[in-house]
């Protein structure tokens, strides 16, 4: 049996629904939420896919962004070393082309990853950073 995707009207397994419709009721009543791999929902490779359903549950996307970041580091009682960027602190970044506020799925297209000081692109190799296809400096 399958629901109505809200967002773009494809079918969605109820599997799916149930969780999105206990998000939603975890976040309107001031839940804690992290953005977690462990829903043995979608492979690893396509989890970025949690932030659409944490649109179709109702959470604005700067709120749904702060959930693998300042919300993580917050659960992890860690938020002195990780959750967000700044001097001595623990970070790694991804990057899209467009912003997420308006658009979350792009975040299913991630640019580069830059961890520990370096970029990586979908290869999993190290790249320089004035390698890197960048339509903003480009168009300078």
């Amino acid at each position: 049996m399958k629901a109505i995707n809200v967002i773009d009207g494809s079918m969605v397994p109820l599997c799916i629904r149930a969780p999105i419709d206990a998000a939603r009721r975890a976040y309107k009543f001031g839940g804690k939420i992290a953005f977690g791999a462990d829903a043995a929902v979608f492979p690893h490779e396509d989890n970025a896919h949690e932030f659409e359903l944490m649109l179709q549950a109702d959470m604005p996307p700067m709120f749904i962004l702060q959930t693998p970041t300042i919300n993580a580091a917050a659960l992890l009682k860690r938020e002195q070393d990780l959750g967000s960027i700044s001097p001595g602190k623990l970070a790694d970044v991804i990057a899209v082309i467009g912003n997420p506020l308006e658009k979350i799925s792009i975040m299913n297209r991630v640019s580069f990853v830059m961890k520990e000081g370096s970029v990586y692109k979908k290869d999993g190799k190290a790249v320089n950073l004035e390698d890197i296809d960048d339509p903003v400096r480009s168009n300078r």
